[in-house]
């Protein structure tokens, strides 16, 4: 196994991670210095802790709700600002900068765009950026990466012919980037070209997201966030399946017109439709117009988590199960249901917890788990088998009708059973699922191919030894046979050589 070529960013166990090269670049928002204060490991956390560690953005999650008695902060990678306040962390706590860190494995000092999150409990604890009044000022803007994408599979044949060649799509691009005055201060990458897919990176100021996002799928050209499973939801929007077997230029034309629409997108065959978050009811009675999951109180919110309730009956309905947590006082959007044997797990979403995660009922009791991202992530690769292998959960499903997902994360799934859940979970620059799947066909014929000529060489070498050995056996009997005649004509000559011997007379009877 080949060593690190560079340190990661935590320091967890034995592992050393990142350091802070000069904190004197940071001082806290009172004036002081952080004399004497230290890194610690980011095991080491608790409300007690003083100091800062460095901290992936998955941790900081974890340890949102943590607050600490004296001056203690974590240092994120990159400009993450949106992505904590989105865990529900106050936007006065978090601040972003450049700070030098100091890699330990190669021996690099670099300066690094962070995210600092402060956890005191007392404001007067925050840690800011360190400079003089004097210093060289630079304007920092908030930037998003977002991938300008066309696949053959989800757009019109006009479309493909007309912007599958990359200086098409780069036109097309400039005129979007020149239409809302940002192209001067957006960053365009090289587009990529494949078989039967064309992309194109973006770094684009963060106020003009939305009106970026309107125009994805005209043309049949989407546009999509660059994003990890592990990212937040997107802020300000809504994600919204869409049972549309079209391209994705004719399901834009149907609701482009909408108010509060953000453009469709395509994700593993499925169709979303984003939308703002004050235009949720009006987009849902649009799209879902006869679906039994939605009532007056639960189609405007906004779904922030995902959940698992155990323990209602197998049958249950989704309309049912909506109308029985509500009556428990938690208002829910059923997103799919799976019936067993004897229950079923229902999966619901809510802009809140639940008031109690246990609930006692006539059937009995009713158990709510929180789903997350890091329990669906774990239950992709299964999923990814029982799709391949024709799984018993695919048959227990609801109907499509009855099971699409209203979901509100940016991450997507290939699989079956958390399709509905995560539509950008897998999303992969290289192209569609149809290219990855030739690539690793044309990958695995090589192989074959190779294998195919060593076994023909080895048949080669077998027939090669089968003659030699045919050769020397008859060789080895010819020399039996001269070696047997030689010894025989030996014995021959021997006995006609020889002198016959009399044999004494016989002795007479003596006479008396």
């Amino acid at each position: 196994m080949q060593p690190a070529k560079r340190a990661p960013w935590e320091t967890k166990g034995a592992s050393k991670g990142l350091s802070l090269d000069d904190p004197s670049q940071l001082r806290i928002v009172t004036g002081k210095p952080l004399d004497g204060f230290q890194q610690i490991g980011i095991e080491c956390v608790h409300n007690e802790s003083i100091g800062w560690s460095f901290a992936n953005i998955a941790t900081v999650q974890t340890l949102s709700s943590l607050e600490t008695c004296s001056v203690f902060f974590l240092i994120t990678k990159g400009y993450v600002k949106n992505k904590i306040v989105a865990f529900g962390v106050e936007e006065s706590r978090v601040v972003e900068t450049v700070v030098t860190v100091l890699d330990p494995v190669c021996g690099v000092c670099e300066p690094r765009a962070v995210t600092i999150t402060n956890l005191a409990t007392d404001p007067c604890d925050f840690v800011q950026a360190s400079y003089d009044d004097d210093a060289l000022r630079v304007e920092v803007k908030s930037m998003i990466a977002v991938l300008i994408e066309l696949r053959k599979s989800d757009s019109s044949g006009e479309d493909w012919e007309k912007y599958r060649l990359s200086n098409t799509l780069d036109e097309y691009v400039l005129s979007l980037l020149t239409a809302f005055g940002i192209d001067k201060t957006s960053i365009q990458h090289r587009t990529v070209v494949k078989q039967d897919y064309v992309c194109k990176r973006l770094m684009i100021p963060y106020e003009t997201r939305d009106r970026l996002y309107v125009k994805s799928g005209a043309f049949s050209v989407q546009v999509r966030p660059c994003r990890r499973p592990s990212d937040p939801a997107e802020s300000g929007l809504e994600l919204l399946r869409v049972d549309h077997a079209g391209c994705l230029s004719s399901l834009y034309k149907k609701f482009e017109h909408q108010e509060g629409f953000l453009g469709c997108f395509g994700s593993q065959g499925a169709r979303y439709i984003r939308v703002k978050d004050e235009h949720i009811a009006d987009m849902r009675r649009a799209i879902y117009p006869n679906s039994d999951r939605f009532s007056e109180k639960n189609i405007s919110i906004k779904i922030v988590d995902q959940y698992k309730c155990l323990g209602f009956p197998t049958g249950t309905s989704l309309k049912v199960v909506a109308s029985s947590l509500e009556g428990l006082g938690w208002i829910v959007i059923p997103l799919r249901v799976v019936h067993l044997n004897e229950l079923a797990i229902v999966f619901v979403g809510s802009n809140e917890d639940p008031p109690d995660w246990r609930f006692v009922t006539s059937a009995g009791p009713i158990v709510i788990q929180k789903y997350t991202i890091e329990q669906r992530s774990q239950q992709r690769p299964k999923a990814a088998a029982h799709q391949q292998s024709g799984s018993v959960i695919k048959k227990l499903e609801m109907p499509m009708a009855q099971t699409l997902s209203d979901v509100s994360t940016a991450s997507s799934q290939p699989s079956t059973s958390a399709a509905n859940f995560d539509p950008w979970a897998n999303w992969k620059p290289t192209g569609s699922q149809n290219q990855v799947l030739a690539s690793r066909v044309e990958r695995l014929e090589k192989q074959m191919s190779a294998v195919n000529g060593d076994i023909k060489d080895l048949q080669k070498h077998q027939v090669a030894t089968t003659c030699k050995l045919e050769t020397m056996q008859a060789e080895n009997a010819q020399g039996f046979k001269s070696l047997m005649a030689a010894i025989q004509e030996i014995k021959m000559s021997q006995s006609a050589a020889s002198t016959p011997i009399q044999s004494p007379p016989l002795k007479l009877p003596r006479q008396s």
